[in-house]
């Protein structure tokens, strides 16, 4: 059963070059500066989930995700996330979060988060 249908391009977030640079230094790696690290793609994509599924107030666990990239970011572009939620387990309270990641037009990843939250959300 589907929950919640966050809709298309609401809340975005720009990738600046001062996020990659501070990502490749808490990182302890190299930024190629002709694309986005993928593991920066997906902190930028739970922060734009956290201003609206308030994930610091409900989330107990990410219990698993999976990601494909379709198309590199470049600095400067603006990401968009679509999503929806479902229940998965009421008694857990269990759920899995598709993800679909989007830079200005263009679908640039999918993803699949399975999480435990602190309650039902509806």
């Amino acid at each position: 059963m589907t929950l919640y249908i966050h809709p298309p391009g609401s809340i975005g977030r720009t990738v600046f070059e001062t996020d990659c640079r501070l990502f490749s230094q808490l990182a302890d790696s190299e930024w190629a500066h002709d694309n986005i690290d993928k593991r920066l793609l997906i902190m930028l994509t739970t922060g734009l989930l956290n201003r609206s599924l308030n994930l610091e107030k409900y989330l107990i666990a990410a219990l698993g995700q999976e990601w494909t990239f379709l198309h590199p970011v470049q600095v400067g572009q603006t990401l968009y996330c679509h999503y929806e939620v479902q229940l998965l387990k009421e008694q857990k309270k269990v759920y899995q979060i598709g993800i679909q990641l989007f830079a200005e037009q263009v679908k640039v990843a999918d993803g699949r988060w399975t999480v435990m939250f602190k309650q039902l959300i509806h």
